[in-house]
């Protein structure tokens, strides 16, 4: 049958469809059996007129696709074979995914932010994105509360379910940034497994209230990945994702204010759009500096700012020490951990311990700069610039240091961690 002889057809059903709809519309019945036949001619009609044009072409997109999915599982053993701790990631990851479905457990301010909450109970979007929550304002961690609400209600295992599968997704971002660097390139599955599980990192990647880490940590990261992809490329549609990704991740927590710092030392020396560069670094710096401001009035307004804890600046400076090697402690020995660390009194022995602290890191620093390390001095500041904000120069809550906050700056940690082995390792040798 020719195709004008199938429109014709086509064309007479539908006018004998109208008419005998408004023929007979008091039969309801009758007249959606004539819709049904109707319907079903065009579908007919449609099927049979893509039919010949798609098999034409069946064989070669099989063809394609079965191409495309050898490449894929060559890359991926390739990868793997490149890389073995990627499977010791993938074992471990999915074990504790199992695990973690099974947790039942609600920490102090989970029913605060989630299951005692009017705004995610009630689905006010709108609400989340006018008011603080604990003296932060995080619109999008609270929007993802009230969308994991709505799928696990009162289930605490869904919550840790797609805390720990962030937390995942947070490790392959990390590897496929330390790949680009050539330093850390051969180390680069190693960092990404101490990342993923170090027991310090457990108390974020499980703990319900901690989803704003993981989630301003996931846009911090992604934030770099496509900085260092405009270095590369000079697109300079990636400008606005970079802009945006850092706002998103300052709208989930206001962690992110120290990443300005860290992107600096990866801008080339000499490049043609080196002015474009200092701009959005300029940009960028910018609005740390009005999130910084911000959150502090909302620590203010929310009185999470704590005066019990106000010494002088002199012991503020040895008790900050004294934060920093108790990271360090729990970094090298992971033994002991709490949720919750009792602030110390300011007696001599912890603040010349803290000082002591400041001044080692001075001097590696220093030290660093002087031989033109780079990649130890980018260790470094990972390590200490997002724990600034927390070591009580501004008092707020009830402890001078926590597990959680050490989020990122374990990435810092375990980089000069690596570069101190190799250094001691060519000695030995």
């Amino acid at each position: 049958m020719s195709s004008n002889n199938k429109n014709n057809i086509k064309i007479w059903t539908n006018i004998f469809s109208v008419v005998c709809a408004v023929w007979i519309h008091h039969h309801d019945l009758i007249c959606n059996i004539f819709n049904w036949i109707n319907t079903a001619g065009n579908i007919t009609f449609f099927i049979k007129g893509n039919y010949y044009n798609r098999k034409r072409c069946h064989a070669h997109k099989i063809t394609e696709i079965n191409s495309l999915n050898l490449a894929l599982m060559k890359m991926t053993l390739k990868g793997f074979k490149q890389n073995p701790w990627l499977w010791i990631f993938v074992i471990l990851g999915t074990y504790f995914l199992i695990r973690v479905s099974g947790f039942s457990s609600l920490s102090w301010d989970d029913p605060e932010l989630v299951f005692s909450n009017p705004d995610v109970i009630h689905s006010q979007f709108f609400n989340v994105w006018k008011r603080s929550y604990q003296g932060m304002y995080m619109p999008l961690t609270m929007s993802v509360y009230i969308l994991e609400y709505s799928l696990f209600k009162a289930w605490a295992g869904g919550y840790h379910m797609v805390s720990w599968l962030l937390h995942l997704c947070n490790a392959l971002l990390l590897f496929n940034i330390l790949k680009r660097i050539p330093q850390l390139q051969s180390w680069s599955g190693f960092l990404m497994c101490l990342f993923a599980f170090h027991p310090v990192q457990l108390e974020n990647a499980i703990w319900i209230g901690e989803f704003k880490t993981l989630l301003s940590g996931f846009f911090i990261l992604l934030c770099a990945k496509f900085f260092l992809t405009y270095l590369q490329t000079a697109s300079r549609t990636l400008i606005t994702a970079i802009v945006l990704l850092f706002f998103a991740s300052l709208l989930s927590k206001p962690q992110g204010v120290f990443l300005p710092c860290i992107l600096l030392f990866f801008l080339p020396k000499q490049k043609p759009n080196r002015a474009l560069q200092i701009r959005l670094f300029i940009a960028l710096a910018l609005i740390s500096v009005l999130c910084a401001f911000s959150t502090y009035t909302f620590q203010l307004n929310d009185r999470f700012i704590n005066q019990a804890h106000q010494y002088e600046a002199w012991k503020k400076i040895g008790l900050s020490g004294w934060a920093l090697f108790n990271y360090l402690k729990h970094f090298i020995v992971p033994v002991q951990l709490s949720a919750l660390y009792t602030f110390p009194n300011p007696s001599p022995f912890v603040l010349f311990m803290g000082y002591c602290v400041w001044i080692l890191l001075s001097i590696s620093g220093f030290w660093m700069f002087l031989k033109n390390k780079k990649t130890g001095l980018l260790g470094l500041c990972i390590f200490l610039l997002p724990l600034l904000p927390v070591l009580q120069f501004i008092p707020f809550g009830e402890a001078l240091w926590a597990d959680r906050y050490l989020y990122l700056s374990l990435v810092g940690l375990g980089v000069i961690s690596l570069l101190a082995m190799q250094r001691l390792t060519k000695k030995h040798v």
